[in-house]
């Protein structure tokens, strides 16, 4: 008898070693590109109604009138500058907003470099009349601001605020005025990963 159960006890521990022999099977390995990240104007940039006086004669050290929208919608400084003969003025009539540009498509969660030019550009008439003096947009403010951080959401979305600082044409002759009409121009933000 105990013949017998050494061969069942060997013959159990052998097929217990073939039941945990290697085994090699392949699986998929899946990545998604998405270089995409989507940029649009929801809420344009809009300095609203305006007086804009330029002083008629050289700078008298102060600089022209220069006047700044804020990321909130709200104006700082004063809007005056101080010229040789006559005060320039830049005051605000109402209808200023911020602009807002939206961030979608992106990774969700991810964080995104927000870039803005510093070129300053010079806001034209609509007329496109060469004569007429210009408004230049020279300076961007962005929140989050140039060269910073902003965190996405669960959806791969955010917005960016957009203010800015205007300044009164310096190179006016005498007796030029503004001309009363849409003076427009463009600005540059960048997103990136």
């Amino acid at each position: 008898m105990m013949n017998t159960l050494s061969k069942y006890l060997v013959a159990t521990t052998a097929g217990a070693l073939l039941a945990t022999g290697a085994s090699a099977e392949t699986f998929n390995v899946t990545a998604e590109v998405a270089n995409t990240i989507a940029l649009t104007e929801t809420t344009p940039l809009n300095f609203g109604n305006l007086y804009v006086r330029r002083g008629t004669g050289a700078d008298g050290g102060g600089g022209p009138a220069t006047l700044t929208l804020a990321t909130t919608g709200s104006f700082t400084g004063t809007g005056e500058g101080d010229e040789a003969t006559t005060l320039s003025r830049i005051v605000s009539l109402g209808g200023a907003t911020a602009g807002v540009l939206s961030v979608t498509g992106a990774s969700p969660f991810a964080s995104v470099t927000v870039t803005s030019n510093a070129t300053p550009t010079d806001l034209i008439h609509s007329s496109g009349n060469p004569a007429l003096p210009v408004v230049t947009f020279d300076a961007i403010t962005t929140d989050p601001a140039h060269n910073a951080a902003l965190v996405l959401d669960a959806n791969g979305d955010g917005d960016i605020l957009v203010g800015g600082q205007m300044t009164a044409a310096t190179a006016v002759a005498a007796g030029t005025a503004y001309a009363e009409g849409t003076y427009t121009g463009t600005y540059v933000v960048t997103v990136s990963y």
